[in-house]
């Protein structure tokens, strides 16, 4: 027994142990970090804020950046973050596994209990594409930029004006834009940027927590356009009680009378140009409920987005250049890829109702 004692205490002295940060030649172990955006946009339904080590490289030796686990080059395996260790053929028990059993533990998640009360963590992922909060300050000058929440984020630049600030109603935070016509916008160019993809789609839904004083004459909730074109994929109001939808310019394909002058609503609006019922191709919601479009206007089957021009410019509660502001606040503003179906719409409108600032 003391003889098989002596070859494990020689054996471990060759091998690296995890947690000491140095390699079995002496070296020490490089390591590197890279964090990126609370939410996934590759339609796997996970949200999450995403840190990544890279191991570094010492004479065949490699650590995780922790410094849990790691493993020389030398003949015999380590392996000091699980239960045992094996050395020239010798099993040995570490002491850091617990005596429990959990080979058929369940580990997994469980939503319903993460989502009880629901909160904007449970705000649902699939085909997004970008996250605005509008929570960066609670009150003061609108200046600086709009964070985006999704992966590889798209933050937006203010164009700081007096007539637009942060303000925070009812303990929500948003953007209020003084009155309508005026100056002031969140904006960012399309071009070259993850909102491109919308180009030659044929779904896309717009997702946005107003509460509206006045908007008349063109007043952008959402703008996806260039100069003082209609545009692209824009929500956009005709008067407090008309809501227009216009793409490809100048084109009005559904018109919703619906007053927004009752009070903060959650809006979902859907394109999916693949149904084959002219209604179902733009749909607008209301705090999670469907309303009926005014007109027949709908866009044609199969027919597409366009946003490739250069000039392009992605805006939120007025365009681009200005001079079609609202009047009231935006307080939220998101943008799937995809057609989002009436289940996910009525979840997310719950939860927003509640709350639309960052978890």
């Amino acid at each position: 027994m003391a003889t098989r004692f002596a070859v494990l205490c020689v054996a471990l002295a060759g091998c690296t142990f995890g947690g000491s940060g140095v390699g079995s030649d002496g070296g020490s172990l490089a390591s590197g970090t890279s964090t990126h955006g609370t939410a996934d946009n590759d339609g796997d339904g996970e949200s999450q804020s995403q840190t990544g080590q890279t191991p570094g490289d010492s004479g065949g030796v490699s650590a995780s950046a922790d410094g849990t686990a790691a493993s020389a080059d030398t003949g015999a395996g380590t392996t000091t973050g699980g239960e045992q260790t094996d050395v020239g053929g010798v099993s040995t028990d570490t002491g850091v596994a617990s005596d429990e059993d959990t080979s058929d533990e369940d580990t997994s998640e469980d939503s319903d209990a993460d989502c009880d009360p629901p909160t904007t963590a449970c705000l649902s992922t699939t085909s997004l594409l970008a996250r605005y909060y509008l929570d960066e300050a609670g009150d003061g000058a609108a200046v600086g930029t709009v964070m985006d929440w999704a992966s590889k984020p798209l933050d937006l630049e203010l164009e700081s004006d007096p007539n637009i600030n942060y303000v925070t109603v009812n303990g929500h935070r948003g953007l209020e834009w003084l009155s309508v016509g005026g100056n002031g916008v969140a904006h960012s160019p399309i071009a070259g940027t993850k909102l491109a993809q919308l180009h030659g789609a044929t779904t896309a839904t717009l997702e946005l927590v107003v509460n509206l004083d006045a908007a008349d004459n063109g007043a952008r909730l959402i703008h996806f356009g260039s100069g003082s074109q209609g545009g692209l994929l824009t929500l956009r109001m005709e008067a407090i009680d008309s809501l227009h939808f216009r793409w490809k310019g100048e084109i009005v394909d559904g018109i919703w009378d619906h007053d927004f002058s009752s009070g903060r609503v959650v809006v979902h609006f859907v394109l999916d140009t693949t149904e084959g019922d002219g209604d179902a191709r733009r749909r607008l919601y209301i705090d999670g409920a469907q309303v009926a479009a005014s007109t027949d206007d709908a866009p044609d089957q199969g027919e597409t987005i366009s946003v490739d021009n250069t000039n392009d410019q992605f805006a939120l509660g007025n365009r681009a250049n200005g001079g079609k502001a609202i009047d009231g606040i935006l307080f939220y503003a998101a943008i799937y890829a995809g057609a989002l179906d009436d289940e996910t719409i009525a979840t997310n409108a719950e939860i927003l109702l509640v709350d639309d600032d960052r978890p």
